[in-house]
């Protein structure tokens, strides 16, 4: 009777386990499809520029597409490449500094590094987020959790996200104008924050990446940049109506062409 009902414990088990698994595979997909969709939009307005050999990236070949404004909101005065230099356009556009204070980077690479989590990733963009500390671009705010116990936690690094190759990377910014002194002064407080590994639980001094970001904005400018208050994701942010995107880099499946690049327009 004992084994019967062991049995029993452990097949409705499974089965829970199945369902959350379908659950959270339907999700993903329906997500997917959302995420894709606002990526192709702001693709499909991209005038093609020039395809340049990128020296921070190991002279890899990237196809470069100037995407016009259209919308009001895209009219910002904050910076979004380097415009100082207007001889060279391969210096303009090929900027690894991109974005201003406040800004948000999310990637596809995957997190946990198991089949699922990479099919996941590649879908909902729920790789690794960070924010822009500077208003040169070459900061970031950040934390990690695969490092060291010292180094889990919320702190300023040197902007290589666009110099490191592999996964897509998209650049958001808040639809409203934002205080950028409010999000430094944020950042500053929370520096030596530890990695939150429960991803679900909200925890009130502990964060995973794309909750410190979205927290950080909220918190600061009280504006909401995800679609969803827990198990905030890169592509809950790409949804969310407060936010559009100013740069995209992806993987080219043309030959000869390691990345495509799309950015918007500063004119």
């Amino acid at each position: 009777m004992r084994k019967y009902k062991a049995v029993k414990v452990l097949f409705f088990f499974f089965l829970l386990i199945s369902v959350v698994f379908i659950l959270l595979s339907s999700t993903v997909l329906v997500g997917g499809v959302m995420v894709k969709n606002e990526l192709e939009e702001f693709k499909s307005r991209g005038v093609y520029i020039g395809t340049f050999d990128v020296n921070f990236l190991a002279y890899k070949r990237v196809e470069f597409y100037e995407v016009k404004k259209e919308y009001n909101y895209e009219f910002s005065t904050r910076r979004i490449y380097d415009t100082s230099s207007t001889s060279d356009v391969t210096q303009r556009f090929t900027d690894k500094f991109i974005g201003d204070i406040g800004d948000i980077y999310v990637a596809s690479r995957d997190p946990l590094g198991t089949a699922y989590t990479a099919w996941a990733s590649s879908k909902i963009m729920i790789g690794h987020c960070g924010i822009v500390y500077s208003n040169d671009g070459r900061y970031t705010y950040e934390v990690v959790g695969n490092q060291s116990k010292e180094d889990n936690v919320a702190k300023r690094y040197y902007n290589n996200w666009l110099s490191a190759p592999g996964p897509s990377i998209t650049v958001l910014r808040t639809k409203q104008e934002i205080d950028a002194d409010s999000i430094v002064e944020w950042c500053d407080n929370h520096t030596g924050k530890p990695y939150n590994y429960l991803f679900p639980v909200k925890a009130k001094n502990s964060y995973y990446c794309s909750d410190l970001v979205s927290r950080c904005i909220k918190e600061s400018n009280n504006i909401e940049v995800s679609t969803r208050e827990r198990l905030v994701s890169g592509g809950s942010m790409i949804l969310n109506d407060n936010t559009y995107i100013i740069y995209h880099r992806e993987n080219s499946e043309t030959e000869g062409v390691d990345y495509k690049v799309y950015f918007l327009s500063e004119d």
